[in-house]
Formats: C-alpha cells, sequence, structure tokens
C-alpha cells in the first residue's frame, strides 16, 4: 500500500486541526447565545411580572376563584405565558394551564422563597407537570389588606429552543463556509510547505544516483 504524500499528511493535519477549532468556536458560541437568551427571556419575564402585578394586587382581596382564573387565562392569551397565582403557604389560587387541584404546594420553591421574602425570584428547572426545562419568575404581590402573595410566570424550553433554532440554522451554514475556506486555506498552505521539500528530495534522490 502507498504512504501518504507529504502534501496529504499536512493537508489532513491542517484540515483536523481547522474542523477541531471550529467544533469548539460552534459550541462556545452556541453555550453563549443560549445564556444570553435564558439571561433575555428572564429580564423579559420579570419586567411583565412587575407590569402585571398591580393589577393582580388590585383583586387579590375581593375576587372570587373563577375571577382569578379568568385573570390568569387572559394573561397567558396576551403574553403566552404560563401564569400562576399562589398564596401565602404556597398553595395554588389559580393558574392558566393546569388545574390547582391538581397542583401540591410551591411554598419551598426557589422563586416562590425569594418572592415571599418580598424579592423578585427565578428559577430553571424541570417542571413535572410539563414535563420539560421551564424558566419560572415569581414577583411578591400584597393585597390591599396587607396579606402577601405570589404571581408566577412561566416559560418552557422549548419556547427558548424556538427562539434558538434560527441561530443554530445560521451557525450550520456558517460552519459550511468555513469547511469550504478551511479546505481552500489548508491546500494552499499544503502545497507551499511540501512543494520545496519535495523538489529538494528529489535533487537529493537524483544526487545519489549519480
Amino acid at each position: 500500500m502507498n504512504r501518504p504524500s507529504l502534501f496529504a499528511k499536512i493537508f489532513l493535519s491542517l484540515m483536523l486541526l481547522a474542523l477541531a477549532l471550529q467544533v469548539l468556536l460552534v459550541l462556545y458560541l452556541g453555550i453563549q447565545h443560549r445564556r444570553f437568551v435564558a439571561a433575555e427571556q428572564r429580564q423579559h419575564l420579570e419586567t411583565l411580572a412587575r407590569l402585571l402585578a398591580p393589577q393582580v394586587e388590585a383583586r387579590l382581596a375581593d375576587a372570587s376563584p373563577g375571577e382569578l382564573q379568568q385573570m390568569c387565562n387572559a394573561f397567558d392569551r396576551t403574553t403566552g405565558l404560563r401564569v400562576t397565582i399562589l398564596d401565602p403557604q404556597g398553595a395554588a389560587l389559580a393558574d392558566s394551564r393546569r388545574a390547582i387541584s391538581a397542583m401540591e404546594s410551591h411554598r419551598g420553591r426557589p422563586e416562590v422563597v425569594e418572592a415571599l421574602a418580598g424579592r423578585m425570584g427565578s428559577a430553571t428547572r424541570f417542571s413535572t407537570s410539563t414535563r420539560t426545562h421551564t424558566l419560572y419568575v415569581a414577583a411578591p404581590l400584597r393585597a390591599p389588606d396587607g396579606a402577601p402573595a405570589v404571581m408566577r410566570l412561566a416559560v418552557t424550553a422549548r419556547t427558548l429552543q424556538s427562539i434558538l433554532a434560527p441561530l443554530q440554522q445560521r451557525l450550520i451554514a456558517g460552519s459550511a463556509v468555513l469547511v469550504v475556506l478551511a479546505a481552500i486555506i489548508s491546500y494552499a498552505v499544503s502545497r507551499a510547505i511540501s512543494r520545496p521539500i519535495q523538489d529538494l528530495q528529489r535533487t537529493a534522490r537524483a544526487l545519489a544516483r549519480r
């Protein structure tokens, strides 16, 4: 079997190096963009929570469970987010996507703990109800009578993925272009390095035969 030429060895080495660097770059950009999108979504949810909280607070004391449910459903239709209202014990008073009778207490959830302490809370974890990773943002509420409560907004990983999909497609397209450029550059560099060496080898063999 013929041994690979010097040109082939150099070309393959350069291509493997370029491909490895490209994979690392794509992974790094993907991770950074995912973090950026998650941070932007968290900030978006916090902004919405601050805007919606006064409307919920004004109705907490006198609204019936049905009215709170209608309010959650209306917010969901407007924002596309799951909306939950919780009492001080973490029990659901209303939820836009689940029957509250099937929901357990959320008193120990990190974002709820923060909200009950009077601070905006957020957390990302796997949701047993939606069977997907979910970003939660919880806002503290204070009813007119002073009773505390929590409004929580949630967006699923599927929604975040739909935001990331266009960038991932652009990264794949950009990667294909980079592969072609890497092949062209590797070819040129390989020829530039191997040709003088091969010329010297041929000259040396010619001198050895004399």
